[in-house]
């Protein structure tokens, strides 16, 4: 299973690419995936995404807890992120996000999956 997540203001994807704060980094950057990046805290995965505006989305997969995550980026970037789980998520889509959003296959999917294994 997994959530994607919105900041409420958008974030430019090469502020999050190569983070490095105390508690939340970028792990094992990859040079071949310049729209992509796996952010953790040590122990958690949140996925980054560029969108083709060049914003920030963001992806939580599997059973993995990537809330103290969100927090950090959330207090760092003094901004909100929003669940698709949240009522508020589908008019952020509506309202701006709409075509803010990458393509995946299920097979990068599994692949993104099974890096955090």
């Amino acid at each position: 299973m997994s959530t994607d997540y919105l900041p409420k203001i958008p974030i430019p994807f090469e502020f999050i690419k190569g983070i490095a704060r105390d508690g939340v980094r970028e792990d094992k950057p990859d040079p071949d995936k310049p729209d992509h990046c796996v952010l953790t805290d040590g122990e958690n995965y949140l996925h980054a995404h560029k969108s083709e505006s060049g914003h920030t989305v963001f992806s939580r997969y599997g059973g993995n807890d990537a809330n103290g995550i969100i927090s950090d980026l959330e207090e760092f970037f003094g901004n909100e992120f929003v669940s698709e789980h949240d009522d508020r998520y589908q008019g952020m889509i509506d309202e701006g996000y709409r075509n803010d959003f990458v393509s995946f296959s299920f097979d990068d999917l599994e692949r993104m999956a099974e890096s955090q294994s």
